[in-house]
């Protein structure tokens, strides 16, 4: 046991880090000064991420960016609880916590008050997709963020974690419009979009027209603003590429890149199908040569094939769906099967095995258990079934929300049909049905479907959306060698030592010089309001 003295000088001093922890922490503190002028205001603003290979990024990020736009730094967080071990590695080079739950304090009375008000009047699971305050669309965030925290397949319009959610919802949007009313954020930068701990500040970064900032470390490091010239101005939602113009802009190119790429994405789309892993499914593929026994019954019917997603991932990261959520839409996709004469068979997400996804994979095997109890005359494949193989068995259609294996069946000659927007909306070699009613005739067609495959398309697809933007943007330089990306040194604190030893001039002369050059391609979007601060209530 520790006296009382000791535990109060531990507590001045501060969480305590491991050996290499603390190295890295020196090492920052010993690099990293703020010696630029600061505008009045002016702040670089980043999300605090505990990944270790991206701190490293936002190490050099956050300082060449903030000297060249005038600004300090500071990080921001939403977590029920807050973390000092990782608020001091971010302290070390120059980014203290300015926005958190705190900041929410003055504002708690009133968004009960909201978020009571907000659930009692839930009728549909639309209405919580929906769910808009003072202009700023939330019910997505929200919806996509119940599902994930809490690992349900779908969302419950009477469950209390629902009310739980909104009033945190509300908590970080007062939060975020009470500090972007007293700060003047240069840039926002974060780790993903699709979560209210940083979505919402997202859409409120880009109504203020504040460029928001996703950070790339592989297979090459780079900034790409995601509220961009490119970027949509129908929705409020930034997404990660611009998919819907994929062709405008692939026209743009030279005859001799257009001709290159062509290649580089016809090579990749082989080695996927050939069963090579590529990093889509993590450390497997979906095309390994299938085994000797058959996975689809010889009936004479038609086959047609459903590829599940993950119900609790990320329903709404594209603009729009034609269903609340991927629980809806296979639901809708099986009663209606049952009025065919077809052969439906489903097969689960190859959900990874990692422990912090035990309850989420807990809840999508539930839901999979629950679909064959209520629809017996459907098989159920395992997710490891060889796509390959069941291509080759011979099926007849393919469905799916938005999935990756639009491309890749479509490579393989069978139509796809999916069920909103997503990656291949601006191709024809998938079905994109813009209503329900469209929707329902290809389950009925489903044996006579047709897309206007073009395998040149196909390619042209596969380079604009795995390679492009890595090809153009990407930097000479990159804060550490590409294996510490996601190797197995990633996740732990011994991969500070390495950032350190890999630390030279010739790298930070590198990086410097790609910071003043990415300054200058900042492109604030489309002009939008700016939203007022909520006044406190007590």
């Amino acid at each position: 046991m520790i006296s009382a003295l000791q535990a109060v000088k531990q507590r001045l001093r501060g969480p305590a880090l491991d050996e290499p922890t603390q190295r890295y922490v020196e090492f920052n503190r010993g690099r990293w000064h703020q010696d630029w002028p600061v505008r009045d205001g002016a702040v670089v603003l980043a999300g605090m991420s505990p990944g270790k290979p991206l701190i490293h990024c936002y190490t050099y990020a956050l300082n060449h960016l903030a000297r060249e736009l005038g600004a300090e730094i500071e990080s921001f967080s939403f977590l029920d609880r807050r973390d000092p071990a990782l608020e001091k590695i971010y302290e070390s080079f120059g980014a203290p916590i300015g926005l958190s739950l705190e900041d929410a304090r003055p504002f708690r009375g009133q968004a009960r008050e909201q978020a009571d008000r907000i659930f009692a009047n839930l009728q549909t699971k639309w209405d919580v997709v929906r769910i808009s305050v003072d202009g700023v669309a939330l019910g997505e965030l929200i919806y996509d963020t119940y599902l994930r925290h809490f690992a349900r397949a779908t969302v419950d319009l009477r469950d209390e974690n629902l009310r739980t959610m909104i009033y945190d919802a509300l908590l970080i949007f007062h939060a975020c419009r009470a500090y972007l009313a007293r700060k003047q954020p240069a840039a926002v930068i974060v780790d993903h979009l699709v979560y209210h701990y940083s979505g919402i500040l997202v859409r409120l970064a880009t109504l203020a027209r504040i460029p928001v900032l996703l950070t790339y470390y592989a297979p090459r490091f780079f900034l790409f603003q995601v509220n961009n010239a490119l970027s949509d101005p129908a929705t409020q939602v930034p997404l990660r590429w611009p998919y819907w113009k994929y062709r405008e802009i692939f026209a743009q190119l030279d005859p001799a890149d257009r001709a290159a790429a062509l290649a580089k994405g016809r090579e990749a789309l082989q080695n996927r199908l050939a069963g090579k892993a590529d990093g889509v499914l993590r450390g497997q593929s979906a095309y390994a040569e299938g085994g000797p026994a058959r996975l689809l019954a010889e009936t004479g019917r038609p086959r047609v094939l459903v590829l599940l997603h993950d119900f609790c991932d990320a329903v709404h990261v594209f603009r729009e769906f034609l269903f609340p959520d991927f629980y809806e839409w296979i639901h809708f996709v099986l009663r209606h099967s049952e009025q065919t004469e077809f052969d439906w068979y489903v097969k689960p997400h190859p959900n990874n095995n990692e422990r912090s996804r035990a309850a989420m994979n807990a809840s999508n095997k539930a839901a999979v258990e629950k679909l064959q109890r209520t629809f017996p005359r459907v098989r159920f494949l395992d997710p490891s079934a060889s796509n390959k193989q069941l291509v080759a068995e011979g099926i007849s259609a393919m469905f799916t929300g938005r999935g990756t294996a639009g491309h890749e069946f479509a490579a393989l000659g069978v139509p796809v049909v999916n069920a909103g927007d997503n990656p291949h909306i601006d191709y024809p070699f998938n079905l994109h049905p813009a209503t329900l009613d469209d929707f329902e005739q290809c389950i009925y067609k489903a044996d006579r479907l047709e897309a206007a495959i073009d395998p040149r398309a196909i390619e042209e697809f596969f380079y604009m959306n795995y390679f492009h933007f890595h090809d153009r943007l990407g930097a000479a330089g990159r804060p550490f060698e590409p294996e510490l990306a996601s190797g197995p040194e990633a996740g732990k604190s011994e991969v500070f030592d390495r950032f350190i030893a890999g630390t030279t001039p010739e790298r930070d002369e590198a990086m410097a010089l790609y910071f003043q050059q990415f300054v200058g391609t900042i492109v604030p979007p489309q002009a939008r309001r700016l939203l007022p601060a909520t006044a406190p209530t007590t």
